[in-house]
Order: structure tokens, then C-alpha cells, then sequence
């Protein structure tokens, strides 16, 4: 169960929740170095993202994270209500009921800014009271000439 959920989460990240990526080979965005107020749009960018999906997680109404979602690349990569249900009930299935998102903080890596919130849930193993907690990230950049933009997002298990 576990190897199927680790894949499942691999390929939501990579398949479902992509966004912009995809078509950096395509593109070739040239990235340009965070300003101080890149720095702050960035962030409060992430976080209103992250949180209208940790509300959507909690509440099952995608439509408070879809207004949220940078546009994507292709409609096959596109995120629907339909995937967003799966991807929820597989969560919920695997780890229980949701409990909590907290931030935890940015990584920098060059010219991007990856922002952590930890997701908690709480479930049931052999009788016993468990508590899963995994990792939701948003992906920010700052192309030439534009404000900081989503690139990815997605969970990933420690």
C-alpha cells in the first residue's frame, strides 16, 4: 500500500500539479534575481495558495483553491474538481482526517523560492490513534519583466 501511495503522490506532484514548469524547455524563461519585494509578493503569494488549498482540503470545495491556480500549460495538465476529489479521498484514505496545515518556512535555491507548510492528519492503524504528517510545497519564480509567479506545487513524504 505504502509503495502505491508513494506513487501516486510522485505522480500527482509531477503530472497533476505542475503547472508552469512543463514549459520552461519549451520557453526558456530567463529567471531574474528576487528583489525585497519580490521576496514579500512571493510569499504572500504562496501562502494564499497554500492556504486556499489546505481550506479546500479540509472543507472538500475545490472551487476556494481554483480561483488560485496559475494557468496551465496544457488541458491535460489542468487541475479539475474531479482530480482534485481523487487526489483529497486518496489522502484522506491513506492518512486519515485532516487536522491541520501549518507554515513552516522558504527554502532558496538560486533564483526560486520553495515555501513548506506541514499537513496533518490524524488516523487509525491496528486500533491505535495515528498521526501522519507530510510536506505541501509551492515553487515561486520571478521571470524577466514579470512579478513572482507559481511554478510547481505539490505534497512529499519524508
Amino acid at each position: 500500500m505504502k509503495k502505491l501511495l508513494i506513487h501516486f503522490l510522485t505522480v500527482l506532484t509531477v503530472a497533476l500539479l505542475s503547472t508552469s514548469c512543463a514549459g520552461f524547455k519549451k520557453q526558456e524563461i530567463k529567471l531574474r534575481e528576487f528583489s525585497r519585494e519580490d521576496e514579500n509578493l512571493a510569499r504572500t503569494k504562496a501562502a494564499v495558495f497554500a492556504e486556499a488549498f489546505i481550506q479546500a482540503l479540509k472543507n472538500n470545495d475545490f472551487a476556494i483553491w481554483q480561483k488560485h491556480l496559475p494557468a496551465s500549460p496544457s488541458p491535460e495538465k489542468q487541475i479539475t474538481g474531479e482530480k482534485f476529489t481523487a487526489m483529497r479521498r486518496e489522502l484522506l484514505d491513506h492518512f486519515g482526517t485532516f487536522v491541520s496545515g501549518r507554515y513552516l518556512g522558504d527554502i532558496t535555491d538560486g533564483n526560486l523560492r520553495t515555501y513548506l507548510w506541514k499537513l496533518t492528519f490524524s488516523g487509525k492503524k491496528q486500533d491505535k490513534n495515528v498521526i501522519h504528517e507530510i510536506i505541501y510545497f509551492v515553487r515561486v519564480f520571478c521571470e524577466e519583466g514579470k512579478p513572482p509567479t507559481i511554478s510547481r506545487f505539490g505534497v512529499k513524504l519524508l
